[in-house]
Protein backbone atom coordinates (compact mmCIF):
# COMPACT_ATOMS: atom_id res chain seq x y z
CA UNK A 1 0.00 0.00 0.00
CA UNK A 2 1.11 3.55 -0.71
CA UNK A 3 2.57 5.19 2.39
CA UNK A 4 0.96 8.57 1.54
CA UNK A 5 -2.46 6.91 1.29
CA UNK A 6 -2.08 5.28 4.70
CA UNK A 7 -0.93 8.60 6.21
CA UNK A 8 -3.90 10.41 4.66
CA UNK A 9 -6.35 7.83 6.01
CA UNK A 10 -4.81 8.02 9.49
CA UNK A 11 -4.97 11.83 9.40
CA UNK A 12 -8.67 11.68 8.53
CA UNK A 13 -9.26 9.23 11.37
CA UNK A 14 -7.50 11.62 13.77
CA UNK A 15 -9.71 14.49 12.59
CA UNK A 16 -12.83 12.39 13.16
CA UNK A 17 -11.57 11.37 16.60
CA UNK A 18 -10.77 15.00 17.44
CA UNK A 19 -14.28 16.09 16.47
CA UNK A 20 -15.66 13.28 18.63
CA UNK A 21 -13.39 14.13 21.56
CA UNK A 22 -14.36 17.82 21.56
CA UNK A 23 -17.97 17.26 20.43
CA UNK A 24 -19.57 18.31 23.70
CA UNK A 25 -17.88 21.71 23.49
CA UNK A 26 -18.50 22.08 19.74
CA UNK A 27 -22.23 21.29 20.00
CA UNK A 28 -22.90 23.37 23.12
CA UNK A 29 -21.10 26.42 21.69
CA UNK A 30 -22.81 26.05 18.32
CA UNK A 31 -26.29 25.79 19.85
CA UNK A 32 -25.53 28.70 22.21
CA UNK A 33 -24.52 30.82 19.21
CA UNK A 34 -27.75 29.91 17.41
CA UNK A 35 -29.81 30.87 20.48
CA UNK A 36 -27.87 34.03 21.32
CA UNK A 37 -30.28 36.30 19.42
CA UNK A 38 -33.09 35.23 21.77
CA UNK A 39 -31.74 36.12 25.22
CA UNK A 40 -34.28 34.17 27.27
CA UNK A 41 -33.72 30.92 25.34
CA UNK A 42 -29.97 31.52 25.46
CA UNK A 43 -30.01 31.84 29.26
CA UNK A 44 -32.39 28.90 29.68
CA UNK A 45 -30.07 26.80 27.51
CA UNK A 46 -26.95 27.73 29.49
CA UNK A 47 -28.67 27.04 32.82
CA UNK A 48 -29.98 23.76 31.40
CA UNK A 49 -26.44 22.75 30.40
CA UNK A 50 -25.43 23.20 34.05
CA UNK A 51 -28.50 21.23 35.19
CA UNK A 52 -27.63 18.45 32.72
CA UNK A 53 -24.05 18.30 34.02
CA UNK A 54 -25.17 18.13 37.67
CA UNK A 55 -27.78 15.52 36.78
CA UNK A 56 -25.10 13.45 35.01
CA UNK A 57 -22.77 13.53 38.02
CA UNK A 58 -25.68 12.61 40.31
CA UNK A 59 -26.81 9.69 38.12
CA UNK A 60 -23.25 8.36 37.91
CA UNK A 61 -23.00 8.49 41.70
CA UNK A 62 -26.33 6.68 42.14
CA UNK A 63 -25.84 4.03 39.46
CA UNK A 64 -22.18 3.15 40.22
CA UNK A 65 -21.65 1.52 36.81
CA UNK A 66 -17.95 1.20 36.08
CA UNK A 67 -16.33 2.36 32.87
CA UNK A 68 -14.63 -0.18 30.60
CA UNK A 69 -11.14 -1.13 31.73
CA UNK A 70 -7.95 0.06 30.03
CA UNK A 71 -9.18 3.21 28.25
CA UNK A 72 -7.04 4.65 25.49
CA UNK A 73 -5.74 8.21 25.47
CA UNK A 74 -6.70 10.54 22.65
CA UNK A 75 -4.43 13.32 23.85
CA UNK A 76 -1.01 12.63 25.33
CA UNK A 77 -1.81 15.00 28.23
CA UNK A 78 -5.07 13.22 29.01
CA UNK A 79 -5.05 11.83 32.53
CA UNK A 80 -7.32 9.19 33.89
CA UNK A 81 -8.40 9.47 37.46
CA UNK A 82 -7.01 6.95 39.89
CA UNK A 83 -10.24 7.17 41.91
CA UNK A 84 -13.28 5.14 40.96
CA UNK A 85 -14.87 6.72 37.89
CA UNK A 86 -18.35 5.74 36.80
CA UNK A 87 -19.59 5.67 33.24
CA UNK A 88 -23.39 5.46 33.29
CA UNK A 89 -24.67 7.66 31.74
CA UNK A 90 -22.06 9.11 29.38
CA UNK A 91 -21.68 12.84 30.01
CA UNK A 92 -20.50 13.58 26.46
CA UNK A 93 -23.45 11.69 24.99
CA UNK A 94 -25.92 13.27 27.39
CA UNK A 95 -24.73 16.83 26.77
CA UNK A 96 -24.50 16.58 22.98
CA UNK A 97 -27.89 14.91 22.55
CA UNK A 98 -29.44 17.33 25.07
CA UNK A 99 -28.14 20.27 23.01
CA UNK A 100 -29.37 18.84 19.69
CA UNK A 101 -32.82 18.08 21.12
CA UNK A 102 -33.07 21.51 22.78
CA UNK A 103 -32.20 23.21 19.47
CA UNK A 104 -34.73 21.08 17.59
CA UNK A 105 -37.52 21.72 20.11
CA UNK A 106 -37.14 25.51 20.44
CA UNK A 107 -36.49 26.42 16.81
CA UNK A 108 -39.45 26.93 14.51
CA UNK A 109 -38.89 25.52 11.96
CA UNK A 110 -35.56 23.90 12.79
CA UNK A 111 -32.94 23.83 10.08
CA UNK A 112 -32.67 20.21 9.07
CA UNK A 113 -29.10 20.64 7.82
CA UNK A 114 -27.97 22.23 11.10
CA UNK A 115 -29.77 19.58 13.16
CA UNK A 116 -28.28 16.74 11.09
CA UNK A 117 -24.80 18.24 11.38
CA UNK A 118 -25.19 18.55 15.16
CA UNK A 119 -26.53 15.00 15.32
CA UNK A 120 -23.59 13.73 13.26
CA UNK A 121 -21.14 15.42 15.63
CA UNK A 122 -23.00 13.85 18.57
CA UNK A 123 -22.72 10.42 16.98
CA UNK A 124 -19.00 11.00 16.35
CA UNK A 125 -18.69 11.75 20.05
CA UNK A 126 -20.34 8.44 20.89
CA UNK A 127 -18.07 6.62 18.46
CA UNK A 128 -14.94 8.25 19.92
CA UNK A 129 -16.01 7.49 23.50
CA UNK A 130 -16.67 3.84 22.56
CA UNK A 131 -13.54 3.39 20.38
CA UNK A 132 -11.27 4.77 23.10
CA UNK A 133 -12.98 2.54 25.70
CA UNK A 134 -14.31 5.37 27.83
CA UNK A 135 -17.89 4.02 27.73
CA UNK A 136 -19.90 0.98 26.77
CA UNK A 137 -22.63 1.22 24.14
CA UNK A 138 -25.30 1.08 26.88
CA UNK A 139 -23.66 3.97 28.76
CA UNK A 140 -23.68 6.01 25.54
CA UNK A 141 -27.30 5.15 24.76
CA UNK A 142 -28.23 5.93 28.37
CA UNK A 143 -26.59 9.34 28.12
CA UNK A 144 -28.38 10.11 24.85
CA UNK A 145 -31.76 9.11 26.28
CA UNK A 146 -31.26 11.16 29.46
CA UNK A 147 -30.17 14.17 27.38
CA UNK A 148 -33.15 14.04 25.00
CA UNK A 149 -35.66 13.46 27.82
CA UNK A 150 -34.20 16.34 29.85
CA UNK A 151 -34.40 18.67 26.84
CA UNK A 152 -37.98 17.61 26.24
CA UNK A 153 -39.00 18.23 29.87
CA UNK A 154 -37.29 21.62 30.03
CA UNK A 155 -38.81 22.85 26.78
CA UNK A 156 -42.22 21.44 27.74
CA UNK A 157 -42.06 23.29 31.07
CA UNK A 158 -41.24 26.60 29.43
CA UNK A 159 -43.83 26.15 26.70
CA UNK A 160 -46.51 25.52 29.35
CA UNK A 161 -45.40 28.64 31.19
CA UNK A 162 -45.47 30.52 27.86
CA UNK A 163 -42.13 32.01 28.77
CA UNK A 164 -40.90 32.20 25.21
CA UNK A 165 -42.06 31.83 21.66
CA UNK A 166 -40.16 29.42 19.45
CA UNK A 167 -36.99 30.85 18.01
CA UNK A 168 -37.36 31.72 14.33
CA UNK A 169 -34.96 29.73 12.20
CA UNK A 170 -32.02 32.06 11.47
CA UNK A 171 -30.93 29.88 8.56
CA UNK A 172 -34.15 30.43 6.60
CA UNK A 173 -34.49 34.12 7.39
CA UNK A 174 -36.73 35.91 4.90
CA UNK A 175 -36.77 39.71 5.11
CA UNK A 176 -40.22 41.09 5.67
CA UNK A 177 -41.58 43.82 3.45
CA UNK A 178 -43.20 46.83 5.00
CA UNK A 179 -46.39 48.24 3.57
CA UNK A 180 -45.96 51.83 2.44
Amino acid sequence: MDKDFVTAVLNHAQIINAIGFFADTIVVVWVACLLYSTPLLFVVFLISVIVSTVMNKTLKHWLHEARPSHPLRFLARERFSSKKAYGMPSGHSQLTFFSVAFYWLVTDPPSTSVALTLLTISLLSCYERWAFRNHTVMQLVGGAVVGVVLAWFITLYFKKKKVSDPLPNPISFTPSTQAE
